[in-house]
């Protein structure tokens, strides 16, 4: 039996609220809006560096262009801000009088409840006093300074450490970036940073916005992402001298050598370059016995696609050829689906690099294989095969999964209803009958997930001779759409723990249910586990370990085993993620899956979290300032860039 995918998981994106449509049908007369609900935030302004209050700051708190409070004084560092619109996106903007620090940014949206003197605690707003940091930049073959360049820096921040905000969507943080200065006199770059707050110092390598980058660099500490170069921490190490190459990079040519068994040149190959919209074709050099295909080598990696193809009445396999920059110096190589010795290989950048490929033999015996498969930005899937293969539009398939939408009645009954569907889709088939394209025929919902399914196909394997390959229908692919940058980038802060027992800090959080009766209270003591945010799919690994576990202010020691999370960057599963639904604890819920939803928590409704159980069942209250329930856990996580970070935090149980 041929697998499509094996039930690959590209990518599994937490629905946010996007994902869930809530419906009430109560004859209520009066409709109140969130925006008529308000917060008092309180919290203190303190330096990042010792966490002791400012001796002067001045608030400005701004909704878009509308500023709410403009310029209060807060008194040692400690404010109320009065009447804020709960549910909006905030920008809580901090200055100081005497130059105490530099002004700060934090984004954040406050909670509210209907009924109630909402007041939040929005913490420790860290702030820093200001250092101005130097280096120089000089072309890396004849040290000549290079003036034309602008760095910038972001030290905006959520406003209370924990929430999960999109604060690196917000469409204003460029608005307060720190820019560099070129100091002409002493021929460096100048510029002034948060002095105990860690800031990046970043550089935009494409400066005429060609799309190609106009300079290089392999310096040790410097990293460079999407063409992007990263100076980590610069607020805190000498910088010294940036050695930058100049210059567009050319594009290497690959001369491949395509063998048969003899070791003999096999004309009738092509080679497609995947790295653009429009494929490129390889060309043979009947001298050379090669086949010349071009590709820029950049971190992010190009793709050499072999077609399945015949010659001399034997049919010859697809095969892949995967080309990544490493460094300022280097390019590897790595073959997929061949008979090469050596599928890795390095080299030296160089414009001309030859390299061997393999094919492998298609015949009765052989399976085919997916080589490659993956969904763009606009929900469009595209799959590579070993093999030749016909297959019917009718046995493709893209529907809607796992959305939902909620519906109260005001019976004291909530359904949480699946959402779903066909989408209509476009197939087509290339590059010899090896690559599949589906294509969505309407737009797709930002932020729902979706489902490819794929069934029977046949296979050309030999001459005419179809042969039919039994393809289970529930093999698939799942993404969701607009996923691109929408879950944020992972904070430990945003690890939360929670007990499910319909209260948080020992208050019940909704009184009634749908029906206006009064709730149960909650609960006492509940099991505690441990949510993730979205934004832990874009990790490469994600370790945590229990330190220990304070039950009612006695600390219980609890060195429980390892746990992994993610490992070798695959998505977790799908089965623990959950979409938050607020009721009270006598609400009658009715749920096509219980395993989807998250119930009691103190979380927004719909926002998901991955919800993961300890090691052993631990039954906790909640979390008071005079009775303490919590759990501490060491953590370690790599980013996909090979960034590690490991610490160690304490969870007060919500």
């Amino acid at each position: 039996m041929n697998k499509l995918f094996n039930t690959l998981l590209l990518g599994v994106v937490a629905a946010l609220s996007g994902c869930l449509e809530v419906e009430d049908n109560n004859n209520d007369d009066v409709t109140v809006t969130y925006e008529e609900i308000t917060v008092t935030a309180r919290g203190r302004v303190v330096d990042a560096y010792d966490e002791r209050e400012v001796s002067s700051a001045s608030i400005t708190v701004k909704r878009g262009d509308t500023v709410l409070i403009d310029s209060y004084e807060a008194e040692n560092g400690r404010f109320e801000l009065p009447e804020l619109p709960a549910g909006a996106d905030l920008e809580f903007i901090i200055s100081s009088t005497n130059g105490e620090f530099m002004q700060r940014v934090f984004y954040s949206e406050l909670n509210g409840y209907l009924g109630s003197d909402n007041y939040e605690d929005i913490g420790l707003l860290k702030v820093s006093q200001p250092i101005t940091v130097d280096f120089s930049v000089v072309n890396e073959e004849t040290q000549e300074v290079i003036s034309n360049l602008e760095f910038y820096a972001h030290s905006h921040a959520e406003l209370q450490e924990g929430r999960y905000y999109r604060y690196n969507g917000a469409s204003s943080y460029q608005d307060y970036a720190h820019r560099s200065t070129f100091n002409s006199e002493r021929g460096v770059y100048e510029i002034t940073l948060p002095q105990h707050i860690d800031t990046n110092v970043l550089l935009d390598l494409d400066v005429d916005g060609d799309g190609l980058e106009d300079y290089h660099s392999a310096r040790f500490g410097v990293t460079t992402v999407d063409g992007v170069l990263t100076i980590a921490e610069a607020n805190t190490d000498w910088l010294g001298t940036l050695e930058l190459e100049v210059g567009v990079r050319g594009a290497i040519e690959f001369r491949i050598s395509v063998l048969d068994e003899q070791l003999q040149p096999i004309p009738t190959a092509i080679f497609y370059n995947d790295d653009s919209v429009a494929l490129s074709e390889s060309r043979y050099d009947e001298a050379l016995g090669q086949h010349i295909v071009e590709a820029l080598v950049r971190p992010e990696g190009a793709d050499l696609r072999m077609p399945a193809f015949t010659y001399n009445d034997v049919n010859y396999q697809s095969a892949t050829i995967d080309i990544f920059g490493s460094g300022r110096d280097r390019v590897n190589v790595q073959f997929g689906n061949v008979n090469n010795l050596d599928s890795y290989v390095g080299f030296d950048i160089r414009p001309v690099i030859d390299l061997v490929v393999m094919p492998k033999i298609a015949d009765q015996s052989s399976s085919v294989n997916l080589l490659h498969a993956g969904v763009n930005s606009e929900g469009a899937l595209q799959a590579f095969y070993s093999e030749p293969i016909t297959i019917e539009a009718s046995e493709v398939a893209l529907f809607e999964n796992g959305s939902s939408r909620i519906v109260r009645d005001g019976s004291g009954s909530t359904q949480i209803l699946r959402r779903g569907g066909a989408v209509p889709v476009d197939v087509s088939m290339d590059l010899n009958g090896t690559r599949l394209t589906v294509i969505p025929a309407q737009p797709l919902l930002d932020q729902v997930a979706y489902q490819y399914s794929v069934g029977d196909f046949t296979v050309n394997a030999e001459g005419d001779q179809m042969i039919s390959v039994d393809l289970s229908v529930d093999d698939s692919i799942r993404f969701s759409a607009g996923e691109n940058g929408s879950v944020g980038e992972f904070n430990p802060a945003m690890i939360k723990a929670d007990n499910r027992n319909y209260r948080t800090n020992n208050v019940e959080i909704i009184t009634e249910n749908s029906a206006g009766f009064g709730s149960f209270g909650g609960r006492g003591a509940g099991e505690v586990y441990l949510y993730f945010p979205p934004s832990i799919v874009g990790l490469q690994t994600l370790y945590i370990r229990v330190v220990s576990v304070t039950r009612n202010g006695v600390v219980e020691a609890e060195d429980s085993r390892l746990r992994s999370i993610i490992t070798s960057g695959n998505s977790p599963s799908a089965d623990l993620r959950h979409v938050v639904v607020s009721v009270s604890d006598n609400e009658n819920v009715n749920v096509y899956s219980s395993n989807e939803i998250l119930l009691g928590t103190a979380f927004e409704e719909g926002l998901s979290y991955y919800e993961v159980n300890l090691y052993g069942s631990f039954y906790l209250q909640d979390n008071e300032s005079s009775n303490v329930n919590s759990v501490t856990i060491e953590y370690s996580y790599q980013t996909r860039n090979g960034d590690t970070t490991t610490g160690e935090m304490t969870l007060p149980v919500q």
